[in-house]
């Protein structure tokens, strides 16, 4: 599949400054985690590192497939640093790294979705929070159109497709 090197990834000024972004806009999004930036930085070399191989460049640039590595990455650094963080706030005696079931591994995935979908809303206009609110009450499109004194074409149109936009951004 892939013949670069791993060096030449690594001079490759691109993903250097991908790499740097992803760190600093971690360390801001999340104030926890602003002491593993060193440790995080890492990780996503090995991810590179490690998944280097199956770079093939009839597919993508080298610089769209590091990227795309890097956040993909990303997204699990920051579940085990938040996992680990959440072990960590139990007493010693409660201390354990293996998860016996599933629901424990849901929840962890859970609050980090959560905490992830916070964010994404913290950067919504006030509307737009208020439309995720009544869509998660259930209201119909109709009627939160009409709460909104929108049309249901404009509610589709343009807030929603901010929403979802805002959303995918995010990762999500």
């Amino acid at each position: 599949m892939g013949t670069t090197n791993f060096e030449e990834v690594y001079a490759n000024a691109y993903v250097r400054e991908s790499v740097e972004t992803l760190v600093a806009t971690t360390a801001r999004q999340y104030p926890m985690l602003a002491n593993y930036q060193d440790d995080i930085r890492q990780e996503l070399w090995l991810a590179i590192n490690k998944h280097l191989p199956k770079f093939s460049p009839d597919k993508s640039t080298l610089n769209t497939f590091c990227r795309m590595v890097l956040e993909t990455a990303l997204k699990e650094i920051r579940r085990f640093y938040f996992t680990n963080k959440s072990i960590a706030t139990r007493n010693t005696s409660e201390l354990s790294l293996d998860y016996s079931t599933e629901f424990e591994k849901n929840d962890i995935h859970r609050q980090t979705t959560i905490a992830d979908v916070r964010i994404v809303l913290n950067t919504l206009s006030p509307m737009h929070k208020s439309i995720c609110k009544l869509l998660m009450d259930g209201f119909q499109m109709r009627d939160i159109a009409r709460y909104h004194n929108l049309s249901v074409g404009a509610l589709y149109k343009f807030h929603l497709k901010k929403i979802k936009d805002a959303f995918v951004e995010a990762g999500f």
